[in-house]
């Protein structure tokens, strides 16, 4: 066939033409694909603006739809009530879910705040929640945070945790029985200032032939129930810092197992020579969750800032042989560094020994296994036997000072066991009062059993100061489990008060109650203790 230059021009041009068209029509496709995906996935929510608002005026099925965005719980619109507008979100206890909005592919770090408006007929209930969807991370506002007519504001900030592995975070709100009307919902990415917090690492090396004495040693306590601690636990190890190679001694830590179950085993260490960690010459390490994680780092800074001792408790990153063992607490031990650091001059540091009461426990538990009562029975029977001792006794022993001003201690403490003296006479009655009002508000009650109590002796007033610590291993053990008491000394002058053992005399003084009394009501203010949240 022969073609002519004037019909192949026309043929070529109606091939690119059709061509044209083909990758034309292709390109209208892609694009409504995609601007359907974009669609689908702003209509579901799946890209966060940054800030949402539910003010519950208008539905769509199942969903409340406020500037385009979905909020689930439309089905619960009511116009009984309303903070602003003609609706709000009615819940009750068939119906116990109300707004609900999630946050997809959330970034370590980021936090969020969610707040909403209730109004509650009977004064009571309603949640205002933020969590994962299995509760990994969760944040509750159960409580007010401003009032307005009849309709409070409740808040909740929840942060990212930087092992979160989820792809979502839900906020709603609910009830647990009473009717209530939720309104104005808002959910916001808010900005996160930089922290100066400086993470401290610890390079600890321990050679395999002492590790094979550690691990023989926990498997023992773990079989047993307990660690039950010995002159001969004690193994070498070193540390690096900054390049400077440091002879340690260590063992491992904790009466009960919660300091031995997981891989982050608890250690107490003490420096060679002339050296020092972080200013300390013995220190601990355990992990947070023994001590109830930031709980008892707030105990601690609440009774630094009222000037009470208190061991320093911070944070570090644990390197063992060259493997991140992850976030540790690390708490100072009871040396001289202690009081100097806090301004006091060098002075013995007593306790009651409760050595053979934890023998007692061992036995006892080796004859009757998973005995409830044990812990409690020998603990009780040895709180008026116990030695008193300081701590760093063979220092104490061969200095002519410390020994002299150690039998000052120790028949003061004599004194305060069998109550023969006046407790103004024997502690710092206004730096006890303080301690125990702290306690109080902290909830922090387990260091105030009498095998936990610690006291420096002041050889400038020849009285005994408090030392605040443990506030939080093992459960609150003192005070409000007795008799659901609200505080330690409530009930103390009551006729039919059964006493709370060694403090009894404490709490039925009356200079000492005038001063704990006067800081519980300082110390529980909204403007103190808001003042003191925001340090």
């Amino acid at each position: 066939m022969i073609i002519s230059g004037a019909e192949k021009r026309s043929t070529k041009s109606r091939f690119s033409n059709s061509l044209w068209v083909k990758i034309g029509l292709t390109t209208l496709v892609l694009a409504g694909i995609v601007w359907a995906i974009v669609a689908y996935v702003q209509q579901e929510n799946r890209v966060f603006p940054g800030k949402v608002v539910c003010d519950a005026e208008n539905v769509e099925g199942k969903y409340f739809i406020t500037d385009g965005i979905k909020f689930k719980g439309g089905t619960s619109q009511s116009k009984d009530w309303a903070f602003t507008g003609n609706y709000s979100c009615k819940v009750w206890k068939k119906r116990k879910y109300g707004i609900t909005y999630s946050v997809y592919n959330p970034k370590p770090g980021e936090r969020y705040k969610a707040r909403v408006w209730v109004h509650r007929p009977k004064g009571t209930g309603g949640i205002l929640v933020a969590a994962a969807p299995d509760n990994a991370i969760r944040t509750e506002a159960r409580e007010p945070k401003q009032k307005h007519v009849e309709w409070e504001l409740f808040e909740a900030v929840l942060d990212v945790p930087g092992n979160f592995k989820q792809n979502r975070l839900d906020f709603y709100v609910y009830t647990d029985e009473e009717t209530l009307y939720f309104d104005d919902f808002t959910v916001e990415r808010i900005k996160v200032e930089p922290t100066n917090y400086d993470l401290k690492v610890l390079n600890l090396d321990i050679a395999d032939k002492w590790m094979d004495k550690i691990k023989a040693k926990r498997k023992a306590a773990m079989g047993l129930g307990i660690l039950i601690s010995a002159d001969d636990d004690w193994i070498e190890g070193e540390i690096d810092e900054n390049g400077k190679k440091i002879d340690v001694e260590l063992r491992l830590k904790g009466d009960w197992l919660d300091h031995l179950r997981t891989d982050k085993w608890s250690y107490r260490i003490k420096v060679g020579g002339e050296n020092s960690w972080n200013r300390m010459r013995t220190f601990s390490i355990q992990q947070p969750e023994a001590r109830n994680f930031l709980d008892e780092w707030v105990f601690h800074k609440f009774l630094e800032k009222v000037d009470v001792l208190t061991p320093r408790y911070d944070f570090v990153e644990v390197i063992q042989n060259g493997v991140s063992k992850g976030i540790y607490a690390y708490e100072e031990h009871f040396d001289k560094q202690l009081v100097e650091y806090k301004k006091r001059r060098e002075g013995p540091i007593v306790r009651f020994r409760e050595d053979l009461a934890w023998l007692n426990v061992r036995r006892e538990m080796e004859m009757y296994a998973n005995d409830e009562g044990i812990y409690n029975r020998q603990f009780t029977n040895a709180e008026q036997s116990g030695q008193i001792a300081p701590f760093k006794e063979g220092k104490t022993k061969k200095s002519a000072t410390l020994a002299q001003q150690f039998e000052q201690a120790q028949k003061l403490m004599q004194q305060y066991r069998h109550g023969t003296k006046p407790v103004e006479d024997i502690f710092d009655i206004d730096l006890m009062a303080r301690h125990y009002a702290v306690v109080d508000l902290m909830n922090a009650y387990h260091g105030i059993a009498w095998h936990n109590q610690r006291y420096y002796y002041n050889p400038v007033t020849s009285k005994l100061e408090p030392i605040g610590f443990d506030g939080f291993s093992g459960g609150h053990e003192m005070g409000l489990w007795r008799n659901e008491a609200r505080f330690i000394g409530e009930g103390t002058f009551n006729e039919k008060y059964d006493g709370i053992g060694l403090l009894t005399p404490l709490f039925k003084n009356e200079k000492f109650m005038e001063k704990y009394t006067e800081y519980l009501y300082l110390y529980s203010s909204r403007e103190y203790f808001e003042a003191f949240i925001e340090s």
